[in-house]
Formats: C-alpha cells, sequence, structure tokens
C-alpha cells in the first residue's frame, strides 16, 4: 500500500489509479481510467499487450466481490447477475467461472 501511496503526486500517479480499480474489481472506474490514463499506457508496451488480460482480472475480481456482497446462505448466483455484475455477455459467464476457479 505504501507502494501505491508513494506514486501519487508523481508522474506514475496514473499507475496507482489503475492499480486500485483494478484491485477492488471496479470495472467500470477500470475502464475509465484506461481511457483517461491511455497516453501514459501506451507508452509502456508491457501493460499494453497484457491490457485484455487486465480487463479478465478485473472481472474476476468484480465476481468475487460479489461473492462476498450475497448472505452467506444465499451463494447460488444466475448467470443473468452473474453476467450483469461483471459486464459480460452470458456467455462469458462460464469461462469467467473457470478462471476464477484455477487461481
Amino acid at each position: 500500500k505504501e507502494i501505491l501511496q508513494s506514486l501519487n503526486g508523481s508522474d506514475f500517479e496514473w499507475l496507482s489509479v489503475l492499480l486500485n480499480t483494478l484491485g477492488r474489481g471496479q470495472i467500470l472506474e477500470f475502464e475509465q481510467a484506461v481511457r483517461t490514463h491511455n497516453d501514459y499506457i501506451s507508452r509502456f508496451p508491457n501493460i499494453v499487450k497484457e491490457l485484455e488480460h487486465l480487463y479478465q482480472k478485473v472481472r474476476i475480481i468484480s465476481f468475487l466481490e460479489l461473492l462476498f456482497e450475497v448472505d452467506k446462505d444465499d451463494r447460488s448466483l444466475k448467470f443473468d447477475r452473474i453476467s450483469l455484475h461483471c459486464k459480460i455477455n452470458k456467455e462469458d459467464v462460464e469461462l469467467l467461472l473457470m478462471k476464477a476457479m484455477s487461481l
């Protein structure tokens, strides 16, 4: 956490924003951060190359956050709810679940 805080006020503050939204599973905020800081991100080919994986990860984290939000006795979630929460097509929910379970 101290490392991320040290980025605040620096030229790499955008990275802190990106990692914070990613780590909290905030899909819309993550997507907005990518759009907002695209000029900085484009300077780092490794980040650009892995951006699709980062989008997957933020969705997996969002799914895990959803699991902890629901009552422990009500953890049977429909694909529709997961799809809506994770901002993916219903057809992609199964793949998301398999990736989340493989971690």
